[in-house]
């Protein structure tokens, strides 16, 4: 698709090769001290028409901010400065953000123009789920419902799919909507240059036959749904687990058992679709954005605090294909206008994304059919797309074996654990 579509606006990985193209960097020698080299990679130029702009950031929010206005770096030569923040007393995870950016406008460039950056974790903080603090009614067990007065959650008999979550009168799932497992992705164009639709086919619709499901009471007035599935033709066996809780709260832990002999393909993701009123479409979230962003393609995009609806999140690629995922997630909240709906936590960083067309809208099948955004029909859902594990979208090339995600950055076939937190919210 190249870096550049025909209307003029970037492509999502434009971003990605300005960042590594930049000519100015930042090396970390003390976090806490705020000191740090700054790196002119220009061979003949200095830095003096540049600005050095910081933020520091605690849990996403910008809490202190300055600059340095006369950077004295030589063609080729690193020099040190400090940056007089303070992370005394902080807490949570503290971020240092550094741009830099024109004093005076240049050919094709305006004053302010940001040139380079880069983003530093100063403090790691835990990531803890959403706790409720007010007591709520006892849930009560009818079938295989869920509910007390608040909340009612019920699962299907056949498939032991999550079928209706209703959080004070508001339902957090479309009509028809459902929670399911979720290996597959539209394919890109280098995953059609590589073949990884037919070579992955295998996860895109697995059998998964329901063998046993069952609801128990457990400790504190929680009740755990468990559904276990047989996935003969990746020899596997799903087991996802619900811990309800009497505030509406779900502890969702989807668990893969591979076989340690079969030969299966690697597959596109691990984790899970949640098909959401078409009206829940406004997302909130803290990590990496705005941009979409991959494994082997994040660098560019800051972790922060950004709101996306889920039609800004579609990239209208001239050809259809995966877009919008994010990375390194810390939560993710999903609204609609009125602030009704919920926060997604995870005890570890997790890809998220939610948009208005569903995943085999977006897929090309097998070969390329050369439609266009135009020719894409509009979901009844929005689509939010949630994963613990996701490949990546780049190769050494564009075609055959060398078109595909480097090794690292695959989803390799074998066991896996996805857990994670939905949290009704009214703000």
């Amino acid at each position: 698709n190249g870096i550049v579509s025909p209307d003029r606006i970037p492509n999502p990985h434009a971003y990605e090769v300005a960042y590594q193209y930049q000519n100015i960097w930042v090396e970390m020698l003390d976090s806490l001290k705020g000191e740090i080299n700054v790196l002119n990679e220009y061979f003949f130029r200095n830095l003096s028409n540049y600005r050095l702009n910081w933020k520091l950031l605690e849990n996403g929010t910008p809490i202190d901010s300055g600059f340095i206005n006369d950077l004295q770096v030589a063609p080729q030569q690193k020099t040190k400065y400090i940056l007089p923040y303070q992370t005394i007393g902080l807490k949570g995870e503290i971020l240092l953000n550094v741009s830099f950016q024109l004093k005076q406008a240049e050919p094709l460039l305006e004053s302010g123009f940001e040139v380079a950056h880069q983003q530093f974790l100063i403090k790691q903080s835990s990531i803890n789920n959403v706790q409720s603090r007010k007591e709520y009614k006892q849930l009560k067990v009818k079938g295989l419902t869920v509910s007390n007065d608040v909340v009612n959650i019920a699962f299907n008999e056949s498939t032991g799919l999550l079928t209706s979550y209703i959080y004070e009168g508001k339902s957090l799932l479309g009509n028809g909507g459902t929670l399911r497992p979720n290996f597959w992705r539209a394919p890109t164009d280098n995953d059609l240059g590589g073949d990884l639709p037919r070579r992955y086919k295998v996860w895109k619709n697995p059998q998964m036959q329901l063998l046993s499901s069952e609801i128990k009471k457990g400790k504190k007035g929680i009740y755990t749904y468990t559904a276990t599935y047989d996935m003969p033709e990746v020899q596997s066996t799903l087991t996802i687990a619900y811990d309800i809780h009497p505030d509406g709260r779900i502890d969702v832990n989807e668990v893969m058992n591979a076989s340690d002999t079969a030969n299966i393909s690697d597959m596109y993701r691990f984790g899970m679709i949640m098909q959401l009123p078409y009206d829940m479409d406004q997302s909130e979230y803290y990590g990496r954005g705005p941009v979409e962003n991959y494994p082997d393609r994040y660098l560019s995009e800051n972790i922060g605090i950004y709101h996306q609806t889920a039609d800004e999140q579609f990239y209208p690629y001239i050809r259809p294909q995966e877009t919008g995922t994010k990375g390194g997630m810390r939560w993710w909240k999903q609204m609609t206008k009125e602030r009704q709906g919920f926060i997604v936590t995870s005890d570890e960083e997790f890809y998220a994304g939610a948009l208005h067309y569903d995943q085999e809208e977006l897929d090309e099948g097998e070969w390329k059919h050369q439609r266009h955004p135009k020719d894409l029909n509009l979901s009844h859902f929005t689509n939010l797309f949630l994963d613990i594990e996701h490949t990546g979208v780049g190769g050494v090339n564009s075609w055959g074996l060398d078109g595909i995600a480097l090794p690292q950055y695959r989803v390799h076939y074998g066991d896996k654990n996805f857990r994670f937190t939905i949290q009704p919210i009214k703000e």
